[in-house]
Formats: structure tokens, C-alpha cells, sequence
């Protein structure tokens, strides 16, 4: 896919002790994105708990609330192109029951990184029944950890 943009948000030292989203992706109508790299890390600093964590990648209609809007950068493409999307991070409150998309689990220690393969990249139509994307906890880590996180796309207006 070519893209106007591609662009980087993230979000970093955030305390999670509960279930519950991370970071969510907000695709505005007219926009489609392609998600190239999703991750989350122990923030530095910070001594992870020696756990496996369940992590979901979900889609669902309600744009999350609550939370910090995230700033997305521009790390290819147009000068200056602001990106149409808006980020929400720091445990955003999901807008409506998600649709999973994806689970997977990690070890807090080592971090999690999805980079898919061009074939099984996440596609975001903008005005579309599922056109919010994001990352989530489906269930409470043992411990409060605090951890890092982010998402790279690409943007086609």
C-alpha cells in the first residue's frame, strides 16, 4: 500500500494495575491506515514483574474516552502532514464492546512487538463498523507494572 504518511504514536512510564485498553487508534472517515508495528515494554526505570501477560489487539465502532490524546508523528511522507487520526493512551476507556482481533501473551520481563507481514497487517477503514483500533489487557496483570507502549501506521486520506 502507498502511503501519504506514516506516523508514530506512543505513550511511556504509564501504571496499569487493571484490565483494560492501552493505546487506541481512531481512524477518521474518508482515512484508511495500515498498522505496520504495535509494542509494549517495561518502562525504564522500573523492575517488571516476572509474569506472562495476555494481550488482545480488538476493533470495535465507539472511539475510546478518557485517557491522554497521544501525539502522532510524522516519520515518513509529506512535510509536515498532520495525521487525521487521533490517539488515546494511559488506559482509555473503550467507546464499545471490542471485537478481539488478535491474542497473544508476553513475558513483562522481555516486552511485546507485533510487526506483521505485509499479509497480515490490520487494515482501519475510516467510517467503517469497525474503525477504531486498539491494544488491551483482557485481563489484570498480577502487580501494578508500568510499561511503555505505542503504534506505528500508514496513512492513506
Amino acid at each position: 500500500m502507498r502511503y501519504n504518511g506514516v506516523y508514530s504514536a506512543a505513550g511511556d512510564s504509564d501504571a496499569y494495575s487493571a484490565a483494560g485498553a492501552v493505546i487506541e487508534l481512531q481512524v477518521p472517515t474518508n482515512t484508511v491506515c495500515e498498522i505496520l508495528r504495535m509494542w509494549i515494554g517495561a518502562a525504564e526505570g522500573t523492575d517488571p514483574v516476572a509474569e506472562v501477560q495476555e494481550v488482545a489487539v480488538y476493533a470495535n465502532d465507539a472511539a475510546a474516552t478518557v485517557g491522554s490524546t497521544l501525539t502522532a508523528n510524522e516519520i515518513q511522507g509529506q512535510a509536515d502532514a498532520a495525521s487525521g487520526c487521533t490517539i488515546r493512551g494511559n488506559a482509555p476507556t473503550i467507546g464499545a464492546t471490542p471485537t478481539d482481533l488478535y491474542f497473544d501473551g508476553f513475558h513483562l520481563q522481555n516486552g511485546w512487538l507485533y510487526l506483521p507481514v505485509p499479509e497480515e497487517r490490520f487494515v482501519i477503514v475510516g467510517g467503517s463498523a469497525q474503525d477504531n483500533l486498539g491494544i488491551r489487557f483482557p485481563v489484570a496483570p498480577d502487580a501494578s507494572i508500568t510499561i511503555s507502549y505505542g503504534i506505528i501506521w500508514g496513512e492513506v486520506a
